[in-house]
C-alpha cells in the first residue's frame, strides 16, 4: 500500500522497529521447532518491507528501488532460500564442513606426487629468497613477508614459481602484495623481462607499493575484469601465468563467473592459473564462516575441476603442508608463519 506521490504510509521510525521485530523473530525462530515455517513467514514479512521501502522516497520514476539504488535482501540470513547461512546452520551442519577429508575429493585429482617432485625442484632456490618479514632492508623491495593480504606462503611459492618458469607475460586479477612480489623477482632474478599486465578496479593498494618509473613499465587496468577484452588472455602462452584474486563470490555478471565461465576456457595449454583464499577440501576456514563470508568461489573452482581432464593441479602448498609437514618446515621455512591460501592449476589441453 502507498499513499499518493508513490510515498510509504511508514515513517523510517516505524521501518526501523518492524526490521527489529524481524531480526528478533529469526533469532527467536532458529530456537524453536518448526522454525522453517516461522523463517517463511518472517521472509514474507521482510519481502513486504521491502516493496514498502522501494515504493518509497525515490523510487518514483526511477524504477521501484529504494536508498538510492540500493534494495533489501528479499530472503534474510538463515533462509533456505538465502546464499548467507545461519549461525544455527552452522552448527548444525559443523561436521559436514570441518569433517571432510581434503586428500579425498571426489573427481579431483590432487597430483600429490607431481606436487612432491615440483618441491623438490624449488627447495634449492629459496638459499636466496631476498625478502624479510616486516621490510627490514632498508626499504630495497617492495615486498615484505608479513602483510594482511599475501603473506608468506603465498608470497614464498609465487616467488620461487616465477623463478622456476621464467614467463613471458604474467596478467594478476587483483593487485597488490603478490604484484609487489612478482616486480621484486623479476627485477631481482628475471633481469625485468617479465610484461606485467595488473587488472584492478581499486588500485590504490597497488600504486602505494609502486616505485617511481613503475608505471611506465607495467600495464594497469583500473577496471573490472568483465570489461576487459578476453583478447587479453588469450595472448598468455605456454609458461606464462594468470593470477586470480577477485572478490570470491559467485553472483549475476559478476567478476568471478566471468573468469571461470568466459577466461578460463580461453586460455592456451600450459597456461598457468593461481586462485587465492583456496583451503584445502576447498572449504572456507570456519571462523570466516562464522563471520558471515558466505563465499563461493571455493565450491565453484572444486565443481570446476571435477573430471575435468583440461586442467590440472600443479601445487597447493597449503595442502602439502598437511601432507608433508616436516619436509615443508625443513625446505621452506617461512611457509610455516603462514601457510597461505594459494593454488596453482596448469591447462593441459
Amino acid at each position: 500500500m502507498t499513499l499518493a506521490g508513490g510515498r510509504s504510509p511508514l515513517s523510517s521510525s516505524a521501518m526501523e522497529a518492524l526490521h527489529r521485530l524481524a531480526s528478533r523473530l529469526t533469532e527467536t525462530a532458529g530456537r524453536l521447532t518448526g522454525r522453517s515455517a516461522l523463517q517463511g513467514r518472517i521472509a514474507t514479512l521482510e519481502a513486504q518491507l521491502g516493496r514498502l521501502e522501494g515504493a518509497g522516497d525515490g523510487a518514483g520514476a526511477a524504477g521501484g528501488t529504494a536508498l538510492a539504488g540500493e534494495t533489501r535482501e528479499l530472503y534474510p540470513t538463515g533462509h533456505f532460500y538465502s546464499a548467507v547461512p545461519s549461525r544455527q546452520h552452522l552448527e548444525r551442519y559443523r561436521d559436514l564442513v570441518l569433517g571432510q577429508d581434503p586428500l579425498r575429493i571426489a573427481g579431483v585429482e590432487l597430483h600429490l606426487d607431481e606436487q612432491r617432485a615440483l618441491l623438490d625442484e624449488l627447495a634449492p632456490l629459496v638459499a636466496d629468497v631476498p625478502f624479510s618479514d616486516h621490510g627490514e632492508d632498508g626499504g630495497r623491495w617492495r615486498y615484505h613477508f608479513h602483510n594482511d593480504f599475501f603473506a608468506y606462503a603465498d608470497g614464498l611459492f609465487l616467488h620461487l614459481l616465477l623463478r622456476h618458469l621464467r614467463p613471458s607475460h604474467v596478467v594478476e586479477v587483483g593487485s597488490g602484495f603478490s604484484s609487489a612480489c612478482l616486480l621484486d623477482t623479476s627485477e631481482a632474478f628475471l633481469g625485468g623481462e617479465v610484461q606485467f599486465t595488473f587488472v584492478e578496479p581499486y588500485d590504490d593498494r597497488l600504486r602505494s607499493l609502486l616505485r617511481p618509473g613503475d608505471e611506465a613499465r607495467v600495464e594497469i587496468r583500473n577496471e573490472e575484469v568483465q570489461r576487459v577484452p578476453l583478447d587479453l588472455f588469450r595472448r598468455l602462452g605456454p609458461g606464462d601465468l594468470l593470477l586470480i584474486d577477485s572478490t570470491h563470490t559467485v553472483k549475476a555478471a559478476g567478476d568471478v563467473n566471468w573468469l571461470f565461465f568466459e577466461v578460463l576456457p580461453e586460455l592456451a595449454p600450459g597456461v598457468l592459473v593461481h586462485v587465492h583464499d583456496i583451503f584445502p577440501g576447498f572449504e572456507y576456514h570456519w571462523p570466516w564462516l562464522e563471520q558471515g563470508r558466505a563465499w563461493a568461489e571455493s565450491y565453484l573452482l572444486r565443481a570446476f575441476l571435477q573430471y575435468n581432464s583440461a586442467f590440472e593441479i600443479v601445487l597447493w602448498p597449503s595442502l602439502m603442508v598437511g601432507v608433508e609437514a616436516e619436509s615443508i618446515a625443513a625446505r621452506f621455512p617461512q611457509a610455516m608463519a603462514n601457510i597461505g591460501g594459494s593454488i596453482y592449476l596448469r591447462r593441459r589441453r
